[in-house]
Order: C-alpha cells, then sequence, then structure tokens
C-alpha cells in the first residue's frame, strides 16, 4: 500500500502545479481588460460550490430581484442539485471554468459563505502558495454559513485576506472584532442574509433534528464511520421507539438533517416511518419548516433562536463536545433551551414543549433577544450597502 501512495502523491502535486500555472496566466492575461468598463463593479457569490441555501444565495437574489442591472454571479457546479433554481435567478458561473477563473481575477467583490469559497480552485487558492501569488484584485467579504462562536484560528486575518467580515450577532461581532486581528472597519454587524426570509416564515408541527460535524471523522471509511459513537448515538435516537410514538401520537414529523460533510455516509441513515424523514439538500428550507431543533452544538440554533423557537441540546454519550478551542458562548450558560443528557430526558423535554405548542421559555427568549439586536428583517439591505462602501473604499487593483 505505501508503495502505491507515493506516486498518486506525485500525481496530485503534479495536477496542482498544472492548475496552479494556469490559474497564474489567467491572472496576468486579466490585466489586459483590468479598466474596460465592461468588467467592471462584478459581484461573485458561492457556498459550497454545490448548493444555493444559505447568505450568499438569500443576498444574491435579493440583488437579482431589486437590483437586475447588477452585475452579479452565481458560482456552482454545473451538476448541481440546485441548479435549476438559480438558473430562474440567471447568472451562473460553472465553478472551475475559465470564464470563473477569468472574472475572479477581475477587480470584483468575491462574495462567500466559505474562506476562499468564491475561488475556481478552494485547495490550491487557500495554500501558502496560492494566498501569495494567486490574490485576486478587488476584495473579498466573508458572510458565514453560521454564527462564530469558538476561537477558530483559520479565521484570523493573517489566515484569510478578507476585506469585510459579515457578522450575525451582537456578543459574536465583540469577540471577532477583538479577537481575531481584523483592521478597524473591516468586521460588521450587518445581519445574516438569510434571517429576511425567518420573518416570512410558518413553520409546521415538525422538529429539526441537526447535530453539528466532528472533523476527526472526515477520513473514516462508511464501514468505519458505522463503527463510532457519533454514528451509533445517532441511530438510537433515530429508532427509539417510544420517540417514534410519541411523534406519532402528537402528530409531528422528525426532520435529520445530517451536515454537509456527512453526504458520503448519507446511505447509512434511513427514515423508518411516516414520522421521519432525512434532509440531505436545502437545509434553509427544513430550518424555515420546522418549529424546534434539537442539537448537539450546530450552529443552526442561532436561527431558531432569532425566531425564538425553542431549540433542545444533546448531552449523552457519543454526542459530546468536539474539542473546540473555547469561545464566548457557553450553551449551559447562554444556551437558548434545555440540555438533555439521556434519551430520557429528550423525551421528556419534546414532550413538554410539544405540549406547550412550541413555544421558547421566557429565560431562553431573553437570552435571545441580547443576542440579536437586529431583527428589522433588512439584513440583506445592509450586507449590499456594506459591500458597496468597501468596493469604494478600499478600490485594491493589484
Amino acid at each position: 500500500m505505501p508503495k502505491e501512495k507515493a506516486p498518486l502523491n506525485k500525481r496530485r502535486r503534479a495536477a496542482m502545479a498544472v492548475r496552479f500555472l494556469l490559474y497564474a496566466a489567467v491572472k496576468a492575461a486579466c490585466g489586459a481588460v483590468l479598466f474596460r468598463k465592461r468588467f467592471t463593479d462584478i459581484w461573485l457569490f458561492s457556498e459550497r460550490g454545490y448548493d444555493a441555501c444559505d447568505n450568499a444565495w438569500a443576498l444574491f437574489r435579493y440583488l437579482r430581484e431589486r437590483y437586475p442591472e447588477k452585475k452579479a454571479y452565481y458560482i456552482l457546479d454545473r451538476n448541481a442539485v440546485c441548479r435549476e433554481k438559480v438558473e430562474v435567478a440567471g447568472r451562473i458561473l460553472k465553478k472551475g471554468s475559465l470564464r470563473h477563473a477569468f472574472y475572479y481575477f477581475l477587480p470584483t467583490a468575491k462574495i462567500s459563505t466559505h474562506i476562499f469559497g468564491a475561488s475556481p480552485d478552494t485547495a490550491l487558492f487557500a495554500s501558502h502558495a496560492g494566498k501569495r501569488f494567486l490574490r485576486a484584485p478587488g476584495i473579498s467579504v466573508f458572510l458565514q454559513h453560521g454564527v462564530t462562536k469558538d476561537d477558530i484560528p483559520a479565521l484570523y486575518a493573517e489566515n484569510t485576506s478578507v476585506d469585510l467580515f459579515v457578522c450575525g450577532a451582537a456578543p459574536e461581532y465583540e469577540f471577532v472584532k477583538n479577537r481575531f486581528g481584523y483592521p478597524e472597519g473591516a468586521v460588521w454587524y450587518l445581519g445574516f442574509a438569510r434571517y429576511d426570509a425567518l420573518h416570512a416564515a410558518v413553520p409546521g408541527r415538525a422538529i429539526l433534528f441537526m447535530p453539528t460535524w466532528r472533523e476527526t471523522l472526515s477520513s473514516l471509511s462508511p464501514a468505519d464511520f458505522a463503527k463510532t459513537g457519533y454514528f451509533l448515538a445517532l441511530r438510537r435516537i433515530l429508532s427509539n421507539k417510544e420517540l417514534s410514538a410519541l411523534l406519532e401520537r402528537e402528530n409531528v414529523r422528525l426532520v435529520f438533517a445530517p451536515h454537509p460533510e456527512m453526504r458520503k455516509f448519507s446511505h447509512l441513515f434511513h427514515a423508518s416511518g411516516d414520522r421521519l424523514s432525512v434532509c440531505m439538500e436545502d437545509i434553509g428550507a427544513a430550518v424555515r419548516a420546522c418549529a424546534a431543533l434539537i442539537t448537539d452544538f450546530s450552529s443552526v440554533m442561532f436561527d431558531f433562536a432569532y425566531r425564538e423557537r425553542p431549540v433542545v441540546y444533546l448531552a449523552m454519550g457519543g454526542l459530546s463536545l468536539p474539542n473546540y478551542p473555547a469561545g464566548y458562548f457557553d450553551r449551559e450558560r447562554d444556551g437558548f433551551g434545555p440540555l438533555a443528557r439521556d434519551e430520557i430526558e429528550l423525551l421528556q423535554i419534546l414532550e413538554a414543549m410539544i405540549r406547550s405548542d412550541f413555544r421558547m421559555g421566557a429565560e431562553y427568549k431573553a437570552r435571545a433577544a441580547g443576542f440579536f439586536r437586529l431583527r428589522d428583517g433588512h439584513n440583506c439591505a445592509r450586507n449590499a450597502e456594506a459591500i458597496a462602501d468597501c468596493i469604494a473604499k478600499t478600490k485594491r487593483l493589484w
């Protein structure tokens, strides 16, 4: 086996070198058209490349509806499941194409929910060589895909090349501004663009079950993943007969939404019965359709807190918290709902929550009110205005 890995690694390095040279050539060619009016004030939007359900999609759709003359493009894989939805809004750039690379190296606004997410090749552009030699003109806007609650060095200013860091909550803004090393005026509390759609959402009798991901599991094969305490804990909950009976008795659905990084393990999860479904695609739609959340520590809890919808935290075996560097948020001190330390407690909490007609408790409502000070439904407008101001102030070309 070791003898097979070396040639494979060499081929990968060679392929990366070829891509590096190609993008360097495209960057040089873009200098010739840099000042043509047709190729200025372009805004590039992206998420993971295969989806359109988060802050970038919400802001892109807002611009296409309100300002159709704006040269906004959405970056998406050719075979993305959501492609038809995005085509309705128009202006798609195929991720990784030469056209994508050409637009990237123009003085454009690169707007993404992920660091280097708008680039033609995320891994390459995030590498040391990519950061040094493939830096593009224009500005980089980090919309985030979840409220930052932990101390994450990968998001420090020295590692991102971000010009505008958008925060979704007041405590998060103070933490990022004071901890992550960004210059004055780079970090803003504008509210997440996707939150605007939450105001009109009318949830049904459904509970979203969305545990967060563990990076340590990423390299496992499906067979090894199926042996982990994490998977076994999830399976125990999904197959719990008392839970199934409760859902049936109260006419409630449970929507299990694995993290996008779990796609390769999706075949291991099966919906059993009419009250359980598995959602692998539009998580945003699932959030809007559900009246409550079960999670361990997923940042989707903030979407529910923003709507003052109940949250239940899991603190049972196999779902212990990932070993993240401590941030400002403690789920017992600052959380938006009770902790369930075993399946019996989970069932008791869920039954009480359902019979309260999915109302968030007064204590948790007060916490949510202090956490989200911007709740006016105008986050998209603030984001668009801040990006335009950043472009006007920065004017970085090369």
